[in-house]
């Protein structure tokens, strides 16, 4: 399941075309007669869901999952793009404490399904000029990488996008292997 609180579902579903086919998503409209059979061959069913930005809490998203599992729908992964925008139901008024409690209980919420939850975050502005992006370049609030098992970066400076490149760091792995 794929919960997007940025971009609408046909916007997104775009973006999984080009990415999972290799057509540039500019190119999507002129390849639409080949699009179906290569879409045939990946194996599995992706749900994207759109919602305003701060419009839903994990509740909303918990209820629209146990939904879908009473349709015999079960997700093997839940992508939310992304957490920080998520409504906050607490009483805190402070970013970091937000953010702090959303993550948290996003841990909690990947344990009670037991399955993966994956988020993406922004840099901060020391982030932009950075070779590597490391935990103190992530934005709002450091402690949203406390409960997280893995947390890598992903950055691309000028010269990455000229040559179609990209940098990726390990900044936590509670399985193996970090840097």
């Amino acid at each position: 399941f794929h919960y997007s609180l940025e971009l609408n579902e046909s916007y997104s579903g775009l973006r999984y075309d080009a990415v999972i086919s290799g057509i540039p998503l500019d190119k999507l409209p002129t390849h639409k007669d080949r699009l179906p059979e290569i879409l045939k061959t990946v194996p599995g069913k992706l749900f994207i869901k759109w919602h305003p930005m701060r419009s839903i809490s994990l509740m909303g998203l918990r209820s629209h999952i146990e939904k879908a599992k009473l349709l015999g729908i079960a997700p093997d992964l839940i992508i939310i793009d992304y957490a920080d925008l998520l409504k906050y139901t607490g009483t805190s008024d402070k970013e970091e404490n937000i953010l702090k409690s959303l993550y948290e209980d996003l841990k909690g919420f990947a344990g009670e399904l037991q399955t993966p939850v994956w988020t993406v975050s922004q840099a901060n502005r020391e982030g932009l000029d950075s070779d590597v992006l490391e935990a103190n370049k992530i934005s709002a609030a450091y402690s949203k990488i406390f409960p997280a098992d893995f947390v890598a970066s992903l950055s691309r400076k000028r010269q990455d996008k000229i040559s179609n490149t990209a940098r990726i760091h390990i900044i936590k792995n509670r399985f193996g292997a970090d840097g």
